[in-house]
């Protein structure tokens, strides 16, 4: 059973009131190794509003733990949702089958660049795939002309890294072109810090660090009939003097 956060009317039956009072299945997501780096110099933006995108990859692995991606966001664009799938073709002429999916909520993206983080979005497949199978990494069409996310990217399409690109969202069909190279990471592995964790199915959560250590927490947890709500915070982790004194919303 998956957990969710709750809405105001809902009625709490046996089952949800134990879920809050026992221990939850739940995955550790570590810094990991690079499967694939797609992280050229940025000279370009390509934007939420005007497409979904699909990039094409094969990874020697059958695990995947997380993807980062170099993004931020112009106002309010309402939640980003990533996918992974199989069986699109490359480029796109199918929609595929959806192997995971995450709705990032928009508070997790900062409103500027900053060239040293990573929006790292835990993704925990741990089985189901196999190793260089081909498979797609899809960004859902989201936002309006005055609302969306920056995905930073090269200047020209690259045929080592894949991007292509539609007017449509995703799970429809359309014509998909080519498109700008978009940066992105997939990573797994136990090594290193923990970078976040995948709680009771749905709770997801994204740990950024600075020189004093742990520096914000990112946390999400959808209600089960509606991803708008739910929990959605970024915890930023206050220190004097090299020592934490609290934390704040």
């Amino acid at each position: 059973m998956s957990i969710n956060a709750y809405r105001d009317g809902q009625v709490i039956s046996a089952d949800s009131m134990n879920q809050i009072l026992q221990m939850q299945d739940f995955i550790i997501l570590r810094e990991g190794s690079l499967l694939r780096n797609s992280s050229p110099t940025v000279g370009a933006y390509l934007r939420s509003d005007q497409f979904s995108y699909v990039m094409p990859f094969q990874i020697a692995s059958t695990r995947l733990d997380r993807v980062n991606l170099d993004v931020y966001r112009t106002g309010i664009p309402g939640d980003l949702k990533v996918q992974i799938r199989r069986g699109m073709n490359s480029p796109p002429t199918a929609t595929g089958t959806v192997i995971a999916e995450r709705v990032i909520p928009w508070e997790w993206v900062p409103d500027t660049r900053d060239a040293s983080w990573w929006l790292s979005i835990p993704l925990g497949i741990r089985t189901g795939i196999t190793s260089n199978e081909q498979l797609f990494l899809c960004l859902d069409r989201v936002g309006t002309s005055a609302a969306y996310f920056n995905f930073a990217g090269f200047t020209a399409f690259n045929s080592s890294f894949p991007t292509y690109q539609a007017a449509i969202q995703l799970g429809q069909t359309g014509t998909w072109a080519q498109a700008r190279q978009i940066r992105h990471q997939f990573l797994a592995g136990d090594t290193g810090m923990v970078r976040g964790s995948i709680i009771g199915g749905n709770g997801i959560s994204q740990i950024d660090y600075g020189a004093n250590g742990v520096s914000h927490v990112r946390e999400y947890l959808p209600p089960a009939d509606d991803p708008s709500g739910g929990i959605r915070s970024v915890l930023t982790v206050d220190y004097i003097s090299g020592i934490m004194t609290g934390g704040r919303t």
